[in-house]
This record gives structure tokens, sequence and C-alpha cells, in this order.
């Protein structure tokens, strides 16, 4: 009589994964588009001939910008001063991608880790936008963390947590707006809630 070896099904997926991890790729950590500094100072550079890129197809990944300043950097003849000061500005930031095992002019990053095998980062958000006119004034602010890592070629991970407040009520169904991230709105009785 024969027996046949059943093996489980959780078993079969990760020898699946152990006899495919020569093949995978590291996973990309993208660019939020809500940072729009960095796109806006991409497309310039873009406008400016120093830089190729297809603006159509986003979020860049940080290994692309940072390919991207690197490939303007080395065109800092057809840039004008306050491009080359914007340049070595975002360098300081994505040539962790270009350079991770180098000493470079760095970001000062809240917590900031690399090794062989990893790579972290940690920083802190804080911000705040205030309008004010006939009316009066009104204010926006944020605050949070923003992480990224790599483990090794295969895996990586981005975060980014945000609290958001607005110190009067802008977001109304009678009325739209292009506020980012506003924080409640208020139902049909007149009464805030929270999204």
């Amino acid at each position: 009589m024969r027996k046949h070896l059943k093996i489980p099904g959780f078993l079969c997926i990760l020898l699946l994964l152990i006899f495919s991890a020569s093949e995978m790729k590291a996973q990309e950590i993208y660019v939020h588009v809500s940072n729009t500094d960095i796109y806006d100072f991409m497309d310039e550079l873009a406008n400016a001939g120093a830089i190729n890129l297809n603006s159509a197809v986003k979020p860049y990944s940080r290994i692309f910008i940072a390919r991207k300043l690197d490939e303007a950097s080395k065109k800092r003849e057809d840039l004008n001063a306050r491009q080359i000061k914007d340049l070595d500005f975002y360098l300081k930031d994505y040539n962790k991608e270009l350079m991770p095992d180098k000493k470079f002019k760095k970001r000062l990053d809240l917590l900031y880790y690399k090794d062989t095998l990893f790579t972290f980062s940690f920083n802190p958000i804080l911000g705040m936008s205030v309008f004010n006119n006939d009316s009066g004034t009104f204010y926006h602010r944020w605050n949070g963390a923003e992480a990224f890592a790599y483990v090794g070629d295969h895996f990586g991970f981005y975060a980014s947590l945000r609290d958001n407040h607005e110190s009067k009520i802008m977001s109304d169904p009678a009325y739209l707006n292009q506020n980012d991230a506003s924080n409640y709105k208020v139902d049909k009785e007149g009464r805030r809630r929270l999204r």
C-alpha cells in the first residue's frame, strides 16, 4: 500500500517563498505625492533640461528621485544659484539611497540607522498653515511621524501618520474646498462629528 505525504498549505507557500527568494527584488519605497516640493523641483529640473522625466507616472520612488538628483548634479552649470542650493538640500536626504555605505553630509534625522542588512529612518512631522482675511483668521495644523525602512534586498516599508486640526469648521456639505485632511464635518443637525 502506498502512502501519500500530505503537505499543509502554509508549508507549501513557505517553501515557494524560500525557493523564489533569489528572484525577488526589493520593494520600492515611494514618496507620497503630497510632498509637492520635491515633485515640483523634479519638474523644474526637467524643464531646465537637467534631467529627463516622464511626469505623467507618479509617485516616484526614493531611489528614482535620488538617481535623477544625481543626474542633475552632473549638470550644475545649467542650473541657477537657487536651483543648485535646492539640489544640495534634497541630495542630503536622497543620497541615503545612492551612497548608503559612504560618509556624506546627510539631512539630520531624528533617528537614522544603517548596516549591511537594515536601514531605518524616522522623523517627526510638524506644520501649520495660517489664513487671514476680512472675515478673520483660520489655521490648520498637523503633526505626526514619518518612517521608512529597508530589510535586505526584499522588503521595504513606508509609513506617514498625521493628526490634523482646523481652528474653524471649513468642511461642510454645502461647499467644497481643497484643504487636505480636515478633521471633521457638520452633520444635518449642526453637530460636529469625526471623519
